[in-house]
């Protein structure tokens, strides 16, 4: 275990949420990871039964139980990725203290602008 979900919401059809990395193993590796610029996927896990609506589509049924949530590298959700620049200057002893917000969510921009073009490819 890496993180602890300590918030969770929607906000229209996007879920929105706070997390705690953890100082066990997993927690310093997904901080180090986050203090050397790796965007952090994020992938929600549950269980539950699904109906086949038509061809093109399945519907969740009324037993889905979600799980938990795990931090991914490539999330199955495309552009589910986790918005750190605010977390980032709330904590600057997280990430080092040397990047200005400005220029993280220029960089979380771009990098987000590649991987949608990336995703288009495969």
């Amino acid at each position: 275990m890496c993180h602890n979900v300590t918030e969770c919401h929607w906000e229209g059809d996007t879920v929105v949420g706070t997390i705690e990395i953890l100082t066990t193993p997993s927690g310093n590796i997904a901080r180090d990871l986050i203090r050397n610029n790796i965007r952090i996927g994020i992938s929600s896990r549950g269980l539950g039964s699904v109906r086949n609506v038509n061809e093109n589509t399945v519907e969740v049924q009324d037993d889905f139980e979600l799980l938990c949530f795990d931090l991914v590298s490539s999330p199955s959700t495309r552009g589910a990725y986790m918005n750190l620049a605010e977390g980032i200057n709330h904590n600057k002893q997280l990430i080092g203290g040397t990047q200005d917000k400005k220029d993280i969510n220029k960089y979380l921009k771009i990098e987000g602008i590649i991987r949608d073009i990336l995703s288009e490819i495969r």
